[in-house]
């Protein structure tokens, strides 16, 4: 079962349309002034932000392993067809 997300504040959009992270969330995400978010789109009205640092490792990982699982699949697949 996946992790319960975590409610870590309530931010207001201004008419600028920037809102402020609360201090909640950017002391325990270790983020800092400067630091990089990427905004992501579910297609359902929400958004996600996400450390670009943090999306370059899980990528990073993800890429490093593809071999591994292709490799994996093609055998469930050899299998099927036995």
């Amino acid at each position: 079962m996946p992790p319960k997300p975590e409610l870590l504040g309530v931010s207001t959009i201004n008419e600028k349309g920037q809102i402020v992270i609360p201090s909640e969330a950017r002391n325990k995400l270790g983020l800092k002034s400067g630091d990089k978010l990427l905004v992501f789109t579910d297609k359902r009205e929400g958004l996600m932000l996400a450390k670009a640092e943090t999306i370059e490792k899980i990528t990073t990982e993800i890429t490093e392993h593809m071999a591994d699982w292709k490799a994996e699949i093609d055998k469930v697949k050899e299998d099927k067809t036995d």
